[in-house]
């Protein structure tokens, strides 16, 4: 009886030895991941996702996650190229690239691979600032996570990881760096307003000096035609009066005199106009040589 109860507990425990040592040998690697097998500190192997075996006590799986993973940070007290504080919410995503030399530098330790990861752009990004004005910095963000991406990712290389995205959640400005802003934006559009306003009037006198200047030029030239056209009208009446005066002269002279004494009373100054004439006067002769001749 005895006996037989020993080589039960042998059985027992022969069992237990071999489910012990199954489960050391038998390991599995979640989708997504990579498992290094090392045997001391060194790394020997790697395994794909899905189920392995392997030497138990001997050989260690490390698991490495192979997934992209996303932290936010956020960094103030960034000046820009013109003194502008800011304080920008920012994003990024990373994984790893190289599982061997990620544990060898970092030993699978994300949270000291984080912290890495956050001075390096914390630096850049600074940098990014201080070459930059605050226009350039809100109007073309992408640009900047462009070359912070660049940047990073030549010094994350000896990490064995890469920065996949980096993006700006929000960018603003310190609490107390608001009113200043504020201040010093109204002064500058009070500014350009100003110098608007003065370059709208000098464009303004520029515009009525040239139409003056064309108005001038246009009345000169009217009037100078007007002289020409008046001219050439007087030619062609006095040619016309000359014909006429021609074929009666006598008639031409005692109309001549007409004239002239109705423009010495239309002319004058005054109301009460009157002439002493002589009967003897050649108007008189030559009225009554007319009235005779006629």
């Amino acid at each position: 009886m005895s006996l037989t109860k020993n080589k039960t507990i042998l059985i027992l425990g022969f069992l237990i030895a071999t489910l012990f040592l199954s489960y050391q040998s038998i390991y599995t690697v979640a989708e997504g991941h990579t498992a290094l097998l090392e045997k001391g500190n060194t790394a020997i192997s790697q395994a794909e996702p899905g189920l392995h075996f392997t030497l138990p006590f001997f050989v260690r799986p490390e698991q490495i996650d192979l997934r992209i993973r996303s932290i936010s940070f956020t960094k103030s007290n960034l000046l820009t190229a013109d003194g502008h504080p800011l304080l920008i919410d920012y994003y990024t995503k990373w994984k790893i690239i190289d599982p061997v030399l990620y544990y060898q530098q970092t030993h699978n330790d994300s949270q000291q691979t984080q912290q890495r990861l956050t001075q390096i752009i914390n630096t850049l990004l600074q940098n990014e600032c201080a070459r930059n004005t605050l226009n350039t910095m809100i109007s073309s963000p992408n640009a900047s996570t462009e070359v912070i991406q660049a940047q990073a990712n030549q010094q994350l290389k000896t990490l064995g990881i890469s920065l996949v995205d980096i993006g700006f959640k929000s960018i603003d400005f310190p609490t107390e760096a608001n009113n200043t802003l504020l201040e010093k934006r109204r002064l500058e559009q009070a500014q350009i307003a100003l110098e608007q306003r003065a370059m709208g009037k000098a464009n303004a006198e520029n515009i009525r000096l040239k139409a003056d200047n064309e108005a001038a030029l246009e009345l000169a030239k009217a009037t100078e035609e007007a002289a020409l056209i008046r001219g050439q009208g007087d030619a062609e009446a006095a040619k016309i009066y000359t014909a006429a005066y021609q074929q009666n002269p006598q008639f031409a002279t005692f109309y001549l005199n007409l004239e002239a004494y109705k423009k010495g009373f239309t002319q004058s100054s005054t109301n009460n106009n009157f002439l002493v004439l002589n009967t003897k006067a050649s108007f008189f002769n030559d009225k009554e040589k007319l009235r005779l001749k006629s």
